[in-house]
């Protein structure tokens, strides 16, 4: 029922491939809610990870057994010869491990 207007084929650092579709449909837009006090919002913050507008809020994310693996892989591709084959390869590593905190965000 839509149209593809554009395909965009991205490869990562970490060498996986992924396409973005962006399609055309003739669908409208959803409409504003009847009861916007049954909707609940939620904000991303600083001191607490999120807050909602019903009192809840989750703390934050404790990543640093991630960020030391992150710290380690840096510290191993530091002393690779640049542009080597060993190189290229700890530089995949070191974009997993970027990708594994983005993902656990």
């Amino acid at each position: 029922d839509a149209t593809v207007k554009s395909v965009v084929v991205k490869r990562e650092a970490t060498g996986r491939w992924y396409a973005s579709l962006q399609l055309d449909t003739d669908a409208e837009a959803p409409s504003k809610p009847d009861q916007p006090e049954r909707c609940v919002g939620i904000d991303v913050g600083i001191l607490k990870y999120i807050h909602d507008t019903d009192g809840h809020a989750v703390g934050s994310l404790d990543l640093s057994a991630e960020q030391e693996r992150l710290e380690h892989e840096q510290r191993v591709l530091s002393r690779k010869e640049h542009g080597s084959n060993n190189y290229c390869e700890q530089q995949r590593k070191v974009a997993r491990r970027h990708a594994d905190i983005k993902r656990k965000r």
